[in-house]
């Protein structure tokens, strides 16, 4: 039996989020989440981007609402949601510094991002800062 102290600490970008909504090679996702190795984080500014991105025009036409639902489900079921408490002024991107304050904050061992101005970093305090192809690469979940 895996102790939730020894397990993987994870947080995916609302990217992630929303391709495995869209329903491109993230069939896995649902592995991921249900596997007793990690423990998946998530606070509410992913959530809220996540609905925001979900109800632009051009990314509606390719998912349904039902789609939708599922995946709120999904991050609702199993993940843990904290809130951001702390600012930090790092990524290129300023909207994307709330998720290395959320990395900090959880000590995450991983955020998955799609984002290059996140990809770039690298790695901040003890998060790794990596694509969901190389996470899937490093056979974490074997």
């Amino acid at each position: 039996m895996v102790h939730i102290a020894d397990k993987t600490r994870i947080a995916f970008d609302t990217n992630i989020w929303v391709s495995f909504t869209i329903g491109k090679r993230l069939e896995n996702l649902k592995d991921i989440l249900l596997c007793e190795r990690f423990r998946i984080y998530i606070c509410p500014q992913i959530i809220e981007e996540y609905l925001l991105v979900v109800s632009r025009p051009e990314i509606r036409k390719y998912i349904t609402l039902q789609r939708i639902s599922d995946t709120i489900e999904l991050m609702e079921t199993f993940t843990e949601s904290h809130p951001v408490k702390s600012n930090i002024l790092l990524s290129r991107d300023p909207d994307d510094d709330f998720l290395l304050a959320f990395s900090k904050e959880n000590k995450l061992d991983y955020l998955i991002t799609g984002d290059k101005d996140l990809l770039v970093i690298g790695s901040f305090h003890k998060t790794t800062i990596i694509s969901y192809t190389m996470f899937c690469d490093l056979s974490l979940m074997k």
